[in-house]
Formats: C-alpha cells, structure tokens, sequence
C-alpha cells in the first residue's frame, strides 16, 4: 500500500516538473532573408546569455531542427501578445472573408529571443509597396508621408543580412517587448502587441485599443532622424508608445538656456518623434523642484 502511495506521488510530482518546464519555454524565432521563418524551443531553466540577462542566445538553434516553420508566401503572421507573467506567440493566417487575422497555433512562453532581417528581400519589399499603395487608395495615408515611408525603406535596402532583436523583458511585473538595431533599443509601451509579416517584412504594432500601425523607423534610425534635426537625446534607449492614432519614439533630452542671459543651464526636456511623418517636437519637462522652477522661468 505504501509503494502504491510513493509511486502515485512520485508520477505527480514528475507530472507537475514537466508542466513546469513547459510553462518556462524559452523560444527563438528566426525569420531568413529568404523570408521563411523558424521556431526553435529552448525548455532548459535559467539559460543565460553573456550578459546574465536570462534571455536566450542561439546557442541551441544549431543542435536542433526547428519545431515550426513559417513560409513568406503563406500570408501569415507571426503575433506576440505581452501577457502578466508570459508572452502569447501565435501563428496567424489571414481570415477567409479578407479581414484581420486569426490564430492557427498558439504558444505561451517565458523568454523570447527573436530576429528579423533590417530590410526585406525584393520579392518582399515588392508585397510591402502594393500593400502601401493599397492603404493610399483606401485613404489611409498622403503622398508626403508615402515618400518619407519610401526613403526609410530605400536605406534600408543593402541591409538584408543585418539582423533586428526583438526580446521581452518583465517591468513591474509584467511583460514588455523591446526592439533594437545597431546597438540602439526602443522599448515597447506595455499592452501594445507586435506582429512580423513573413510576406512584407513588416513590423506591425497594435495598440490596446485595436489599431494597427507598421513600424517605419527601426530604432536606430529613429536616433538618426532626431540628430538630423538638431536634436540630441540623454537616454541610452528610446520607448515607443502610442498617443490617439500616431505611434511616437520618445526620449529625454535637454535644451541649453542662459540664466538671467548670462550662465548656460540644462533644461530637461521630452522628445517625441513621429514614426509616420518624421516631425519631431521637443517639450520642457515640468521642473522638479520650486527651485528648479524658478530657475527655468529665468533662463531663455
């Protein structure tokens, strides 16, 4: 009776380790420059990159075949969902009535390591053009915005083998995803979902609120474009979040001012750079302290 006891708690026990490690999935998601895409698993707790971060590195992507692939002429969409505790990453194919998109295969993860080419192939970038000029005839957008959107994809076009990383990172104790290029991250506001589009090499953010809004400024050229035009920012990564329908790169930066016309003084400022358009607009931030305060209304 005893045995059969120690056995039962024994298969529970073993039970519960694996559910464990199921719900501790690390997963590496590897779109080519031919346009298909990879899924790698990775189960193993507490494997960590050089850094210590925790995030996963790659290092099992040669060992092993993939678990799933994804081709870029299937119309798919490859959809990571922030949860709580856990990231939801879902496979989705286009709605048979032409509308949206709808889950085929669901995963829930606890670390995400993801790559995709800085810029698309030209079978890909041929997608993405009919696509833009699709949303221009739907009224979605205006042709100086169109051509901005075309000379950020235009300098792009000789980075084909220059991956983006896309990773998760837990922030008061929930998910968020960052993205970064060329050493510059930008990290994603908290409720937004991110989408990749094996057939346009697009990525697509969509806010809390359901609106959809193709990434036009990896996060290094967002930096780019600030310093272009003047402006330089404080922060080693940037946050991109949205406000009503624009989606904004934002940043702190500072704005030298002379107190009382005489001694240079710093004045923090925020920096917010319109993904869609370029425009960028520099704001004071509110003064820390009365003091501060004072000082501000007395520098020009």
């Amino acid at each position: 009776m005893k045995k059969t006891q120690l056995l039962s708690t024994l298969v529970i026990a073993l039970s519960f380790l694996l559910a464990t490690a199921h719900s501790a999935l690390a997963l590496e998601i590897i779109a080519a420059p031919n346009g298909s895409v990879s899924f790698y698993e990775d189960s193993v707790l507490g494997k960590q990159t050089d850094n210590g971060s925790g995030q996963g590195n790659g290092g099992g992507t040669a060992a092993q075949a993939p678990i799933k692939t994804v081709s870029p002429r299937s119309g798919q969409q490859i959809n990571i969902t922030p949860m709580d505790d856990e990231l939801q990453v879902g496979v989705q194919q286009p709605n048979v009535r032409g509308q949206g998109f709808q889950d085929t295969d669901v995963m829930r993860v606890n670390r995400l390591d993801m790559q995709v080419p800085a810029a698309g192939n030209p079978t890909q970038q041929k997608a993405a053009e009919k696509r833009n000029e699709a949303g221009q005839m739907n009224g979605e957008t205006v042709q100086d915005r169109s051509e901005y959107r075309e000379m950020l994809m235009e300098q792009r076009q000789e980075r084909q083998e220059e991956m983006i990383q896309i990773r998760n990172q837990l922030k008061e104790n929930k998910q968020s995803l960052n993205i970064e290029s060329r050493g510059v991250k930008a990290n994603l506001n908290q409720g937004a979902e991110f989408s990749y589009d094996a057939e346009t090499n697009q990525i697509i953010l969509t806010t809390p609120s359901g609106e959809t809004h193709v990434l036009n400024h990896l996060p290094d050229q967002a930096v780019a474009r600030l310093i272009e035009l003047g402006l330089d920012t404080n922060d080693s990564e940037l946050n991109v979040l949205t406000k009503g329908d624009d989606v904004l790169y934002t940043a702190t930066g500072s704005r030298r001012k002379k107190f009382l016309g005489l001694f240079n003084r710093n004045v923090p400022t925020e920096i917010e750079l319109n993904d869609e358009t370029g425009e960028a607009m520099e704001t004071e931030l509110p003064a820390d302290s009365f003091i501060d305060g004072l000082l501000n209304s007395l520098s020009f």
